[in-house]
């Protein structure tokens, strides 16, 4: 019998190809279905026990390793921004039409305030070129330390 290796990665791996976790998971319960994922439960990967798999689909094992969480049947996220931990469906916009793309990191009210801001910041800025004044320059460094108050 191959012994296991452990990989670059921490996954403990028999000969060249098969992980041990995938082989532990196909002797109890057949193949791993195409498009699934073996999970570690408990975040070790050297733990290969049944109990400590799981198969899940691809975007439940992203979302998993992305610190989503499952609640009450419902995926949760904590905002880049705010850091409040909130629904995913409801409060985060999703850009999965978009290759390579998933889940903003920041929810929809934090990613508003933010474009909204600058949107304002370009338009002082144009307004700040094409006037050259002293007034206007004296307007932008006032709105640009009000905005730069607010953010810390």
């Amino acid at each position: 019998m191959l012994s296991a290796t452990k990989t670059k990665k921490g996954y403990l791996r028999y000969g060249s190809q098969e992980m041990q976790h995938r082989r532990v998971w196909r002797k109890h319960f057949g193949p791993v279905p195409v498009g699934y994922f073996i999970h570690h439960i408990d975040g070790n990967k050297q733990n290969n026990s049944i109990e400590n798999l799981k198969l899940v689909t691809a975007m439940e094992h992203k979302r998993i390793h992305s610190g989503c969480r499952m609640i009450d049947g419902a995926w949760w996220k904590r905002c880049k921004t705010c850091g409040k931990e909130k629904q995913i469906d409801k409060d985060f916009y999703t850009y999965y039409h978009i290759p390579g793309r998933g889940i903003s990191m920041l929810c929809k009210k934090c990613t508003i305030r933010i474009v909204v801001q600058n949107k304002k910041n370009r338009r002082l800025s144009k307004l700040a070129t094409e006037v050259k004044s002293p007034a206007a320059e004296r307007i932008m460094d006032a709105y640009e330390n009000a905005a730069k108050q607010k953010e810390g």
